[in-house]
């Protein structure tokens, strides 16, 4: 799966392109795919490491997207496939960010997927 990601916190330079292994959904997941995103002022103090958060590596960067739903996990029930989406939480505290041609999110109202 393509998407923009680092290797560790850094300066822009740190951003490659290229393709990462496909995200895997559990029980109470949705996987997105990618319609736009957009440069959240955040997402410069993430990739940087000025603000410290759980980031696994690599990190695919990026908060905010819009998207389509494709997939859902056997526990969910609030979002179908063909569902368009819209999150400003990715990419932040373990979770892989919304950079990408798809996107694992939690079916969780608290978790910001609308």
């Amino acid at each position: 799966m393509k998407a923009a990601y680092i290797d560790h916190p850094g300066t822009p330079e740190q951003i490659h392109y290229g393709d990462l292994p496909m995200p895997v959904i559990g029980k109470q997941d949705v996987m997105v795919k990618v319609i736009a995103v957009t440069v959240n002022g955040v997402d410069t103090y993430i990739r940087s490491g000025q603000f410290q958060t759980d980031m696994p590596l690599p990190f695919i960067i990026g908060r905010d997207m819009t998207g389509e739903v494709v997939d859902v996990g056997e526990e969910v029930s609030r979002f179908h496939i063909g569902d368009l989406v819209w999150t400003n939480n990715q990419g932040y505290d373990g979770r892989q960010g919304s950079f990408a041609r798809l996107a694992k999110r939690s079916s969780n109202a608290n978790n910001c997927l609308y």
